[in-house]
């Protein structure tokens, strides 16, 4: 199997069966990955780890992984803060409300002076 020369310090895969929040961080010769949810099961967990040595994004030695035989070096934690927004999400949504909402209330009213302007001639 080819390995990347340079593998990822930190990405995100994200699941939908189950549906689940996954990061996963390289740190040297450990793999630490989170999960948003404890969804998944252990052979679920044993294909989800083959499956990113196979594509290269963890270390090729992770292929052999089973769910009775664990191997050193690999943690997997659930780690509930992955499911919170994040402040400067929160702070961009509402901007754009506001402009959205704010720019409909503008169109109504230019389209409420026409009808008025229209209606009375």
């Amino acid at each position: 199997m080819h390995t990347r020369a340079r593998l990822d310090a930190e990405f995100e895969v994200s699941t939908h069966n189950p549906s689940n929040l996954v990061v996963v961080e390289n740190q040297g010769e450990t793999v630490l990955i989170r999960a948003a949810q404890n969804n998944f099961s252990q052979r679920r967990k044993a294909f989800l780890i083959r499956q990113l040595a196979a594509e290269g994004y963890i270390a090729d030695r992770y292929q052999g992984f089973s769910e009775q035989a664990p191997i050193a070096g690999l943690t997997w934690v659930i780690d509930k803060s992955l499911l919170m927004l994040r402040p400067g999400a929160t702070r961009r949504t509402r901007r754009i409300m506001f402009r959205l909402i704010g720019g409909g209330c503008v169109a109504l009213l230019l389209e409420l002076i026409v009808l008025f302007l229209l209606t009375a001639r």
